[in-house]
């Protein structure tokens, strides 16, 4: 499956473990991963997210108020949880019923989006986000874009 991941996708794989890793937290949660997609300004979802209000600072102050430790930082590889596993999955299932021959951080986002009760749907529900409605706005506006695999 991460063959058909963009570069795009793959850098937002990589700022959510990092961003796990200043929490503190001992694996990568979809929280992460949410951060990890918003904080790339991608042209796609960039206005979608603003429409709906979804502010990457305002979403990692939460997740950092929610999901923070005062734990020692992790060292080494930091696991995914079994819902990042899942979004991962979901997200291929997204690209596939797009039509796209590549995953990117539209997919990652409709990933975490689908699950219902995760980390990153329910820092977007406390700030007043409907999940619903964002994910059928991304969908809408992904299904008509096919950018290349370097998106």
């Amino acid at each position: 499956m991460f063959e058909r991941f963009t570069d795009l996708a793959r850098q937002s794989i990589v700022r959510s473990q990092r961003e796990a890793k200043s929490l503190n937290q001992t694996s990568v949660g979809t929280e992460d991963l949410l951060v990890g997609v918003l904080e790339h300004q991608d042209p796609i979802l960039g206005p979608i997210l603003e429409s709906h209000g979804v502010d990457v600072e305002a979403v990692r102050e939460r997740v950092q108020q929610v999901f923070g430790t005062d734990g020692e930082p992790p060292s080494g590889h930091i696991p995914f949880t079994p819902e990042v596993k899942k979004s991962l999955e979901l997200s291929l299932r997204e690209s596939l019923e797009l039509s796209h021959k590549y995953i990117g951080p539209v997919h990652l986002l409709l990933g975490v989006l689908q699950q219902g009760d995760n980390g990153g749907v329910r820092v977007l529900r406390d700030l007043q986000v409907d999940v619903e409605e964002l994910a059928r706005d991304v969908r809408s506006h992904a299904g008509g874009q096919g950018p290349t695999k370097e998106s």
